[in-house]
């Protein structure tokens, strides 16, 4: 079986082999291959006395033909909205204290360093480009808030996940977490992981199709859920942090297509922007 996934164009294929199941994931590029390869297969486990986070292992690759691929165990569990509407504070709290373990590691050894704002004005001027008129007061909006933090924006360069949705953690258990879908990001700093982490616990990106009591699920599981690190170190790197979370935002215009998408796009940026 093969599928799209998500907004990158590469593809998952879910097959079966000596009686079980794998999925391979095929990247358009070699770069992109290169990135998630590289972050899945070095991600360190994390692990306390209840809980663990690591990544899905990778027990195969394939660079034949430029067929940019790998392969990882099916793993049985539940992710994104699903992982949110369990209705399982335990999860909740289990996955809060291994984030929170995560985001300290990666500011342990991270190198605070200007933000190179120019990275994230040029993404926004491609955005804009293709975005058409409906959201140019927005972006424009967005572009004035970035131009005022610029000349304060301090990063701590780290590693990162590039991708840290909740659709890119399985939760195979209450204390038993794999990551998935590493990727390359205009900013390799835990403050994109955080940025991508909010953009479902505070705004509610995977239950927004959902029905009312699911949403109002996942409000609770986040609140649960959510780091308290990373609460904190997007105060402390405000200017950084609003920059990449206003970057993160923007970069999904090109693919909006519904209006339930639209209006939370529009939504969330507007109330990043006015803080």
């Amino acid at each position: 079986m093969s599928l799209l996934y998500g907004y990158s164009g590469d593809k998952l294929e879910v097959y079966s082999e000596n009686s079980k199941y794998l999925i391979k994931k095929i990247f358009s590029d070699k770069q992109k291959w290169h990135s998630s390869f590289r972050k899945q297969n070095s991600f360190r486990a994390i692990n306390n006395s209840v809980a663990t986070l690591s990544s899905a292992p990778i027990i195969g690759c394939d660079l034949a033909s430029n067929n940019y691929s790998f392969v990882m165990p099916y793993i049985s569990g539940v992710s994104g909205v699903d992982l949110m509407t369990t209705g399982y504070i335990e999860i909740a709290q289990n996955l809060c204290t291994l984030l929170d373990m995560y985001v300290s590691r990666c500011l342990s050894i991270s190198i605070i360093q200007p933000l190179k704002s120019e990275l994230a004005l040029e993404k926004i001027a491609a955005i804009k480009l293709k975005a058409g008129s409906r959201w140019a007061p927005l972006i424009n909006e967005a572009l004035k808030k970035i131009k005022s933090l610029e000349d304060s924006a301090l990063l701590p360069a780290s590693e990162c996940h590039g991708d840290l949705t909740f659709a890119n953690i399985i939760s195979s258990s209450s204390s038993c977490f794999y990551l998935i879908d590493f990727s390359a990001t205009v900013y390799e700093s835990v403050l994109s992981d955080i940025a991508k982490l909010e953009q479902d616990l505070l705004f509610g990106w995977s239950s927004r199709f959902g029905s009312a009591a699911e949403r109002a699920d996942a409000a609770v599981f986040a609140r649960y859920a959510h780091p308290t690190l990373a609460k904190i170190l997007k105060d402390e790197f405000y200017s950084a942090f609003t920059i990449i979370s206003a970057l993160n935002y923007l970069r999904i215009i090109p693919y909006v297509s519904d209006n339930i998408t639209e209006t939370w796009l529009e939504n969330s940026l507007s109330e990043l922007l006015s803080k």
